[in-house]
C-alpha cells in the first residue's frame, strides 16, 4: 500500500488570529532521511498567500528526529555485522574472552572489533551459526546444550541456575569430523527467539564485548591455544623441530601461526624468518609429548634470538553477530 500523505490537523494561533492548519508528516514517517536533524516541524497555512509556520512542538516533541523516533522508530533502524574472532582478542582467560568494540581509530589494532557508523541505542543483537572445536577433554561437554553470555549485557539476560545467566541457547549437531557444528536453538528453552536478543531498553553505549560459554549452566573453559616461546626452542634443522613444555592443547595436524621469530642475522636469514612468520601458518606433526615439527628448513640460519608467539588456529572460534541500532541522524565516514 502506498502512502500518499498523512495529515495532522492543528488549530494554531498567529498574529492574534486563529487558523485551522494541517501538518503533512509523510516525510517523517517513510524511510531514513539523512538530513532529518536539519528539518523543522512546520505546518502549512490553509489560507492562500500565507506562509507556512514553524511550530514549537507536537505532542511535546520539538525535534523532527525525535518526532520520527516516536511515531515510526522502525524506519530509523540500521544494522551492522561484526565477527568476534578468538584469534584477535584483548583479554583472554579460561572462562571468557574480551574484545574492544569501536567505530573509530586504527582498524588494525589488536583485540578491537570495528564497525562503521555512529552505533548507539542498540536495540538487538543476533547470533548466527558458530562452530566449536571438539577436543578429547571437552567433547562430552559439547554433547549438551550450549549457552552464551555477553557479560556487559547481563542485566538483560535469561536467569539460569546455578548463578549462570545467558543470552543465547544453542543445540549442537554432532559431526563425525573434528568439528561440532552448533546452531542457535530457537524453541521454548529461551524467550529470545531466532537467535536474537531484543533489549527491553536500548543499550546506549557498548565499548567492550566479553563472551563466555557454558554447558548450559556450567562454564566451559576455553582451551589454551597460544604459547609464548623463546626462539632458542627452534632447532636449526630440516624440518624444524620446536620444543614446548608442556605441549598444551596442540594436536597432530593442527595449523599454527608463528609471529616474532628472529635470528641474530635477520638480513641474511630474511627468507627463513619470513617463512616461519608466514600468516598462512604451518601444519604440525607431533613427534613427542613435548615436540612437534613444521616443514621449514632452518639448517643454514644463524642462531635464533628473541621470543615468539605460537597460536593454534585450528581451535579458532568465530562469533558472527548482527547488531541492530537506532540511527541518530549522523554518520561516520
Amino acid at each position: 500500500m502506498k502512502i500518499k500523505n498523512i495529515l495532522i490537523y492543528i488549530r494554531a494561533k498567529q498574529h492574534n488570529q486563529t487558523y485551522n492548519m494541517s501538518l503533512d508528516i509523510k516525510e517523517l514517517l517513510i524511510g531514513i532521511d539523512d538530513d532529518i536533524r536539519k528539518k523543522e516541524l512546520t505546518i502549512k497555512n490553509s489560507k492562500k498567500g500565507k506562509k507556512n509556520t514553524n511550530i514549537v512542538s507536537i505532542f511535546d516533541i520539538s525535534d523532527a528526529y525525535k518526532f520520527k523516533l516516536y511515531l515510526n522508530p522502525k524506519s530509523l533502524e540500521r544494522k551492522i555485522y561484526i565477527t568476534l574472532d578468538t584469534f584477535n582478542y584483548r583479554i583472554k582467560n579460561q572462562t571468557s574472552i574480551t574484545w574492544d568494540f569501536s567505530t573509530a581509530g586504527d582498524q588494525s589494532q589488536l583485540g578491537t572489533v570495528f564497525a562503521k557508523g555512529v552505533v548507539s541505542n542498540i536495540k538487538a543483537i543476533k547470533l548466527y551459526q558458530i562452530s566449536l572445536p571438539t577436543q578429547p577433554s571437552s567433547s562430552v561437554l559439547y554433547n549438551s546444550f550450549i549457552s552464551i553470555l555477553i557479560s556487559e549485557l547481563k542485566s538483560q539476560s535469561v536467569v539460569g541456575f546455578p548463578n549462570r545467566n545467558y543470552h543465547f541457547l544453542l543445540k549442537p549437531n554432532l559431526n563425525p569430523s573434528n568439528l561440532t557444528r552448533i546452531n542457535p536453538y530457537w524453541r521454548e528453552y529461551t524467550p529470545i527467539g531466532g537467535g536474537e536478543l531484543v533489549f527491553s531498553k536500548p543499550i546506549t553505549e557498548l565499548s567492550t564485548l566479553t563472551l563466555s560459554i557454558a554447558n548450559p549452566m556450567v562454564v566451559i573453559p576455553f582451551p589454551q591455544d597460544n604459547v609464548y616461546l623463546d626462539n632458542s626452542n627452534f632447532s636449526q634443522t630440516s624440518p624444524t623441530t620446536i620444543t614446548l613444555t608442556p605441549l598444551i592443547s596442540f594436536n597432530n595436524g593442527d595449523r599454527v601461526v608463528i609471529s616474532g621469530f628472529n635470528t641474530v642475522d635477520p638480513i641474511t636469514d630474511q627468507a627463513q624468518i619470513n617463512s616461519i612468520n608466514s600468516p598462512n601458518g604451518h601444519i604440525i606433526t607431533i613427534t613427542s609429548t613435548t615436540t612437534f615439527t613444521i616443514d621449514v628448513d632452518l639448517s643454514t640460519i644463524s642462531s635464533p634470538t628473541g621470543s615468539c608467539e605460537i597460536v593454534d588456529v585450528s581451535s579458532r572460534i568465530y562469533f558472527p553477530l548482527e547488531i541492530t541500532y537506532i540511527y541518530t541522524g549522523e554518520e561516520q565516514n
